[in-house]
């Protein structure tokens, strides 16, 4: 048995990955499917959106959740290139090649301790009454599961922006062609379209697709400049970062940086999956960790358990989703129009993709 233990352990290291690796794709599919998962996403209660609790940034950049906020659940937080680690292992195994497969498993890569590196945002000009009024009008859209405010604060010019999923790349992300011609409505229903598994989705799926990736991007209730466009502000919050600094982070925890995750919010690292653990180390808020484990089975039953390398090179877990990925779904707002008058617009939409 203990080979077989060998084995399923980066099987179920497998898990959570495939769940985040989907992304927003993930998401377009769980909610014209009318999942179990997507009814869940799509549930809404009183309760605040996450984010709303212990805050990861200062007041000035978070907003006030409308009276009924939408209990959006987001994506796993594994990140994704923990699944290409165990795709073969997998396939070996369901192939039949485990007891040898197992005899030659390599070790795990030892920790090292690091410099802790953690991000920051600007939030220079993010407290805009107007800006902070449209937010908060989409949030509560979401919250009542309404579409149309979400298609009505779409700006004629919007684009949609569709990077790698994981860390940010060096490259320019690459643009979705939209046809000449279309407002903003149209070109919302254009691009969750394109992403749907139906080949024609009627009103209904386009509205679901609209409230999922509007829910996701919001529920961190977050909001910051970008540097995707002047004067143009994401939600959630974009991190700034020393690159060279966090991919040393990844290099001391011999991972690869894509599975780099920031932390939404200050967590206590316990020593093994098992509420009654000792805590090893606290991290704050901001700080970046990489994920050595996802979807790891806790002493307590629970599948949502992951694990982090610590500065101080040894493994904490957790559960729960306290931290966010570098490229995640984001809304992004600007003025549009000239001058003074000039409200703010829905102008760009980023969707990362495996």
């Amino acid at each position: 048995m203990r080979p077989m233990g060998r084995m399923m352990r980066p099987m179920r290291r497998m898990m959570g990955p495939m769940r985040r690796m989907m992304g927003p794709m993930g998401w377009m599919m769980r909610a014209v499917w009318i999942s179990p998962r997507s009814a869940a996403a799509l549930t809404f209660a009183t309760a605040p959106l996450p984010g709303d609790g212990a805050a990861s940034l200062p007041a000035a950049a978070r907003h006030p959740a409308p009276a009924r906020s939408p209990a959006i659940v987001p994506p796993a937080a594994t990140p994704p290139a923990l699944l290409a680690r165990s795709a073969l292992l997998g396939l070996a195994l369901l192939g039949g090649a485990a007891p040898a497969l197992a005899q030659s498993l390599p070790a795990e890569p030892a920790l090292r301790p690091y410099k802790p590196v953690t991000v920051t945002y600007d939030l220079k000009g993010a407290d805009d009454p107007g800006l902070v009024a449209l937010v908060a009008s989409l949030r509560a859209a979401v919250a009542a599961r309404l579409a149309g405010p979400i298609r009505d604060a779409a700006a004629p010019d919007l684009a949609v922006l569709m990077p790698p999923l994981g860390f940010p790349s060096t490259e320019a992300p690459r643009t979705l062609d939209m046809p000449a011609g279309l407002d903003g409505s149209q070109k919302l229903d254009h691009l969750f379209t394109r992403l749907s598994t139906d080949e024609k989705p009627d009103r209904k799926a386009l509205d679901l697709l609209i409230l999922a990736t509007a829910g996701e991007a919001l529920a961190h209730g977050t909001l910051s400049r970008s540097s995707l466009g002047r004067d143009t502000f994401c939600a959630p919050a974009e991190p700034r970062f020393d690159r060279g600094r966090v991919l040393a982070v990844a290099k001391a925890a011999n991972e690869v940086p894509e599975n780099l995750v920031v932390l939404t919010r200050d967590v206590g690292f316990r020593e093994t999956p098992d509420p009654a653990a000792p805590v090893v180390a606290t991290v704050k808020a901001d700080t970046v960790v990489p994920v050595v484990e996802g979807a790891a089975e806790g002493k307590d039953g629970h599948r949502d358990w992951y694990a982090v390398a610590l500065p101080n090179g040894k493994r904490g877990y957790a559960r729960g989703n306290d931290s966010i990925s570098f490229e995640t779904t984001r809304l992004c707002f600007a003025r549009a129009g000239q001058g003074e008058p000039a409200g703010w617009k829905l102008t760009l939409i980023v969707m990362p993709m495996p």
